[in-house]
């Protein structure tokens, strides 16, 4: 069964608890990737990027409790890239320097201040989230679907094989195929739409 935001608690608003496992458990499958991803894109080291990521859930545990969306500040998910970005920049300017900050929480949260970044900068972060929000949407659909279904799936829309070719290796119809295709498609994009709505109604949900 589809979820539907309005029917649970946001995802950003529930992050504001620490001790909320669940809700933390599904931002970091998504998110901790994207950041690591886009540290180490920016030249940090393995070490480096791994302390981007800590301080960047330091600074969303601290920032879900009164996030607003606002013109100056966009959408959540565009504050998150330009604290990671800075952060990531801070540290790359400072790895020689026997000390890299504070790393208190309030310097953080400045640190979302500093001038738009470059376009490519922003794709490359905008990838590496499109791409482990895939992931972690199709491993929760994967659940959700029989093997052969699951397999005429990946084989043509992932691995590119063609239909004939993977109807042939699966036994079973290309018509079988395509509505197998289509129907996994269509449930992994709303699962990545209720992901995103979390974020997009979470000030909605709080006034209810």
């Amino acid at each position: 069964m589809n979820r539907l935001p309005i029917t649970r608690h946001s995802l950003l608003l529930r992050l504001a608890d620490a001790e909320d496992t669940t809700a933390w458990n599904e931002f970091l499958e998504v998110y901790e990737v994207a950041i690591y991803r886009y540290a180490c894109s920016r030249g940090l080291q393995l070490a480096d990027a791994e302390d981007v990521t800590q301080k960047v859930c330091v600074a969303v545990l601290e920032k879900a409790t009164n996030w607003e969306p606002s013109a100056e500040r966009g959408s959540f998910g565009a504050w998150l890239f330009r604290v990671t970005r800075n952060l990531s920049a801070k540290i790359w300017n400072d790895r020689k320097r026997s000390s890299v900050g504070s790393g208190d929480s309030d310097a953080v949260l400045m640190l979302a201040d500093v001038p738009e970044p470059s376009d490519e900068e922003k794709t490359v972060f905008h990838f590496e989230y499109r791409r482990a929000l895939f992931h972690w949407a199709a491993e929760r659909i994967r659940e959700q679907v029989r093997e052969p279904t699951w397999r005429a799936f990946w084989m043509t829309a992932v691995e590119g094989m063609e239909t004939e070719a993977v109807a042939t290796e699966l036994g079973i119809s290309a018509s079988s195929i395509y509505t197998a295709k289509c129907r996994v498609l269509a449930r992994i994009r709303s699962e990545i739409e209720c992901f995103e709505n979390d974020f997009q109604f979470a000030k909605t949900e709080s006034r209810k």
